[in-house]
């Protein structure tokens, strides 16, 4: 029986692999957000990218590999390499794209700040939203420090 993990891994490395194909219009074309497609079953399903949900998502298979399969292994580290590869030679446009998403991500959080503090909930709760926000918005930190 293949375990819930394994099928979530699988379908990420699906989405990260339809992202790094796209990476290079994506960085060209200067969008922040991009739907791409990403071949699944008997169809396409879509989904939304961005240069921080790239990163994340990298980041994370990168993070989830050792309990991957070989195959899915040399998957993440060949994907990986693309997407640098792509990065590195379009780097300038690159950062551009992620300083304007750190921007949006940035007030997206200073928004649901507010809100928790307007509706009087509890202003250590942080919705799973929001913390995927906030991931987004360390790993685009790193990016453009390097």
């Amino acid at each position: 029986m293949i375990s819930k993990e394994t099928v979530e891994l699988t379908n990420e490395l699906s989405v990260l692999r339809s992202m790094a194909g796209e990476l290079e219009d994506y960085i060209i074309e200067g969008e922040v957000y991009r739907t791409v497609l990403v071949p699944q079953g008997g169809g396409n399903s879509s989904s939304q990218m961005s240069g921080g949900d790239l990163l994340a998502r990298l980041a994370e298979l990168q993070e989830a590999s050792p309990t991957m399969s070989a195959t899915e292994q040399a998957q993440v580290a060949e994907t990986a390499e693309q997407i640098q590869a792509t990065i590195r030679s379009l780097r300038t446009r690159f950062h551009g794209i992620l300083e304007r998403e750190l921007k949006a991500r940035r007030d997206i959080s200073k928004w649901d700040d507010e809100e928790r503090i307007n509706q009087d909930k509890d202003k250590n709760y942080i919705a799973p939203a929001e913390m995927d926000n906030r991931k987004r918005i360390d790993i685009i930190r790193k990016t453009l420090a390097s």
